[in-house]
């Protein structure tokens, strides 16, 4: 390969990294209109938190919440427009009002918490949904969660 060419081609490695990160998006994270997910490239490759994490499910001013808490969904959720649903990795519509639960954790509690949070993929997707320091619920990267679905 001559001089000129090698250039090229390592010249060409920086602009398809740049073009790979604005295709996927953040690492960690994947924002489908209002539902922020997690993937398990992040804290741990899939690994997860006990705590049991629920609430009913509102949409608030372009925020998906569970209560009062912004929420990160597992790993391949989704929002279906058309239904204006979250979509679980198993193909399950949850709607508006219905339950959620499951395991993960709550980050960008407390002031400090809150400060730090913010500075992560995953605090900067949340960020204007985030209110005073209430925390973000974030289910683990696998979790199957459990929807009680309201009634009609």
């Amino acid at each position: 390969m001559s001089p000129g060419r090698t250039l090229l081609v390592i010249g060409a490695i920086p602009i398809v990294a740049v073009a790979a990160f604005i295709t996927v998006g953040r690492p960690g994270v994947a924002v489908d209109g209002p539902v922020v997910a997690r993937d398990s490239g992040w804290l741990g490759q899939g690994g997860g938190e006990d705590a049991g994490l629920g609430g009913t499910l509102r949409y608030v001013d372009g925020c998906l919440l569970l209560d009062a808490s912004p929420v990160v969904w597992p790993e391949g959720t989704t929002w279906a427009a058309d239904q204006r649903s979250v979509r679980l990795p198993n193909d399950e519509l949850v709607a508006i009002g219905d339950h959620v639960f499951g395991g993960g954790g709550v980050g960008g509690q407390g002031h400090y918490d809150t400060d730090h949070w913010r500075s992560t993929p995953m605090g900067r997707a949340t960020a204007g949904c985030l209110k005073d320091d209430e925390g973000v619920f974030v289910f683990n990267a696998h979790e199957d969660l459990e929807v009680t679905h309201k009634a009609p």
